[in-house]
């Protein structure tokens, strides 16, 4: 079920990551303001409350666009790893792997003739 879940992230981020990365941008802008919020509890000023000031006991301030940044490259890093995984288990096993490629070529060949069927009935 993880996978279902990790694909399911995939999918939206690559169709649909500007929303993905407004979103990422949301939640930091979210993070800071409530860091904020609670610095003034805690007793500092507006302006010492604020990442620019003087950080209460050593937050991370991240300037803005390196949230989405460091979730694309942990999105590429997490490709890259499930990619050498996957060929890693297709060479482990070359009976499947042949039927898995000789499948795909059979499926990608009679989606083409049945296109390019009903593309010519059509014209």
């Amino acid at each position: 079920m993880r996978w279902l879940a990790r694909c399911k992230c995939i999918l939206r981020w690559l169709f649909r990551h500007r929303q993905v990365e407004k979103g990422l941008e949301d939640e930091r802008h979210d993070h800071l303001e409530r860091g904020i919020e609670s610095n003034i509890r805690a007793g500092l000023t507006a302006n010492e409350a604020r990442p620019g000031g003087a950080p209460a006991d050593g937050a991370d301030c991240n300037p803005p666009g390196r949230v989405p940044e460091r979730a694309r490259d942990a999105f590429h890093r997490d490709i890259a790893r499930d990619l050498r995984y996957a060929i890693r288990m297709l060479r482990r096993s070359p009976p499947f792997t042949g039927v898995a490629i000789l499948r795909l070529a059979l499926a990608i060949g009679a989606n083409t003739t049945v296109f390019t069927f009903v593309e010519n009935q059509l014209t």
